[in-house]
Parts: C-alpha cells; structure tokens; sequence
C-alpha cells in the first residue's frame, strides 16, 4: 500500500482529507504531520511516496517544505491545497515540479480525480521499476550463463582460454588462480542450487565462476590470490556443510598464474580423484558381480532420484565402501557414473522430435528443467537445445 503524509497545521482539516481518502477507498495509508518542520523529520524516518501539504503553516511553510522535499526526497510525488490569494507561492511550488494544486474549500470531485492521477502513476512508476528489475536479473543470467559456459568449455578443451576470458571481461584479472572442488556425500546441487550461488557471491564477490557437475559434485574457478582465497573457501565450505546437514569435501588446486593451465589443472585433480581410496586387497569375482549389479539397479532407476546410499542398501554394502569399489573397478565415481548414464540416455532422447527438452530431463531423472540443461551443458559444453540443434533434430 502507497503511503500518504498529510501536512497541515488545522487538524481539523487533515482530519477531513483523511476522511475523504477512507471514504473513497483509496489504497493509501494516511500519516499526519502539522507544519513542514514536523513533516521533513517525518520523511527522514519513514517511506512516504505522496506529500499533500498545505501553504500557510508556522515553523516551516508549505513553499518551503516542498523544496526541500524536491532536493533530498525526488521520489515523493507532491500536491498542494492551498486558499485563493496564494497564487505567487504556487508559482514557486510549481518550479519544484508539482503537477497537482488543489484550491480550499476542496473541490470532492477534483480531490478524487488528481488523487487517481497521482495513484495511477505510482503505479506506473512500480511497473516500469519491476520490468527494469526484471531486465537487469535477465542481463546478469545470461552474464553468468556465458561466464559458466566458457569455463565448461575450458575444462573440455585444451586450446587457449585466457584470451575467451579476458575479451569477455569475464574475470579480474589477479596474481593466482585456484581451481576449487567441493563434493557431497549424496546429491545436493538438485536441492540447493540457488543457496550454492547465494553462498558463493557473500563470500568471493565476482571473483568467481562456478560449476554444477552433477547432483554432489561441483567445481569454483577462484580469481584471488592464496591466502584470501584459501580463508574464504574453507568458510564457503562451513557455510553449505550447515545447509545440507552432510559432509563436504573440499579440494583447492595449487594456485596457477594463466587461465591457459586451467585444462591441465582440471585433469590433474581428476587423476588424484582416480588414484586416491583403492579397496584393500585384489577385486574379485565377487566383487565385479556385485558392480553389475549397481550398474543393472543404475539402468532400471536412473529416472528418478537415486543416490549412494540407496544404492548402497540394495548391494548390503556400506555407502563408503561402495564409493570405493565402484571408482576401483570403473575408475570414475558412483555419482559421475549415473550423472554420464543419464546424459547418455538424453542425447538418445533428444533424437526424438516428438519430445520437449524438459519431458527428456524428466525422463532421464531431471525434473528441474534449469537443472537439466546446466548438467547437460557442464558435461557437454552445450545446452539440450544447442545439442539438437548441431544434430539437426
């Protein structure tokens, strides 16, 4: 509801023009105030978006009052009431920019039609707030998107990158790199995609691009030297542990002076990843059959939401072990080997006309159709939609 200040030293006649606001049920909450002195420290304090003051008051005129409104308040919309033999002070008001003078004894058919003009263009005024509003989020999600989309290609393709980067003005440009990994025990970016984003800009400003692999795993470009990033990083980590209530694990590259590096980083960690928690002891028959059959659950379930510790239960296993055994065995982790079936069942998908883009995410296990098309892109380096199309589908 708009908010009204009623500025006149006869409360008798605030009083009657509040009566006629509830009588004409405008959606306007009515505030009072005596003279101009009384209503500038109103204003300081409170939001008021319509002034309908008087002229002649004590301590501060209405002349006066609305200049000061016009220098410090610009967005109050004004409306003077003043007597006949006031016109040499409306000419001053006018000059302030008020649109609206209402002579006394008040006319109820003009008081009702300048009070619609003014509410009506409040109303405008929000409107035309809201599509800006509107434009700029869209400006920045495609910033972003664009941001997430160099990045993705970075870390499928070896060839240069800096120059991507820099021309697109899509980092600062500091000392050190970092590449940032954080993973979760069972899926959270489906859950929590938007918080991940929230947590991320608190914390590094615009020094960052991220990534969301698949439902635990996602990936930080950092552009901050060591020290600040390694602090920040580690309180970004507390931060989304809090929010899903599970255990996250944190891998922070050594810092690396040139985006061009940024492949070479990537598959570095990778191989770490591969190389790091092997089962003690030789894998065996047993061992193998009990990998078929998670893959086997994997391609009967993969439609909906499945994870770890589902997985886990049918194979009588602990989810730890599990995690183990499977990268031993398929030297990739559980989560990536589901996030890599799921697309592949996409791409087949895709092929068919007759299905939209999110009817394909669902059917693959991505009912979020945002969410769908940034795994889709973060694993291919192209949307769902730029897929068809490069099929010619």
């Amino acid at each position: 509801m708009h908010q009204i200040l009623i500025v006149d030293d006869n409360a008798i006649e605030r009083q009657g023009l509040a009566f006629l606001i509830h009588k004409y049920e405008m959606p306007l909450a009515v505030h009072q105030c005596a003279n101009g002195k009384e209503a500038l420290a109103y204003l300081r304090e409170h939001p008021v978006d319509i002034l309908l003051s008087d002229i002649r008051m004590p301590l501060m005129d209405g002349v006066s009052l609305i200049e000061e409104v016009a220098r410090n308040f610009e967005q109050v919309i004004c409306v003077v009431i003043s007597g006949y033999g006031d016109f040499d002070y409306a000419q001053r008001v006018m000059k302030c920019g008020v649109q609206h003078y209402l002579l006394k004894p008040v006319d109820l058919s003009e008081f009702a039609a300048v009070m619609e003009s003014v509410i009506d263009t409040l109303k405008r005024i929000e409107q035309n707030q809201q599509r800006s509003e509107a434009l700029l989020q869209g400006e920045r999600l495609f910033a972003q998107q664009r941001r997430q989309m160099h990045f993705a290609r970075a870390l499928l393709n070896k060839k240069s990158v800096a120059g991507d980067f820099d021309a697109a003005g899509l980092l600062p440009r500091p000392h050190h790199f970092h590449l940032v990994r954080l993973a979760f025990e069972g899926s959270f970016f489906d859950r929590h995609d938007e918080r991940f984003e929230e947590i991320l800009k608190r914390h590094l400003g615009d020094s960052y691009i991220s990534l969301i692999m698949n439902e635990s795993e996602g990936l930080v470009l950092v552009a901050q030297d060591e020290k600040p990033c390694m602090d920040k990083v580690q309180d970004i980590a507390a931060a989304l542990r809090d929010l899903a209530g599970a255990h996250c694990t944190v891998k922070i590259s050594p810092s690396f002076p040139s985006l061009n590096e940024l492949y070479d980083v990537w598959k570095g960690m990778q191989a770490e990843d591969e190389e790091a928690d092997p089962p003690d002891g030789p894998i065996g028959a047993e061992q193998l059959t009990l990998i078929d059959r998670v893959k086997e659950y994997i391609a009967k379930h993969y439609a909906r939401d499945i994870g770890l510790e589902e997985i886990a239960r049918q194979v009588f296993l602990s989810p730890g072990y599990l995690s183990q055994l499977f990268k031993s065995v398929a030297k990739q982790s559980l989560i990536k080997y589901i996030t890599a079936y799921r697309l592949e069942r996409a791409r087949e998908l895709l092929s068919d006309e007759s299905l939209r883009v999110q009817e394909v995410g669902r059917l693959v296990g991505y009912p979020n159709p945002s969410y769908f098309s940034i795994v889709f892109r973060n694993n291919t380096g192209m949307t769902p939609a730029e897929y068809r199309r490069r099929q010619g589908i």
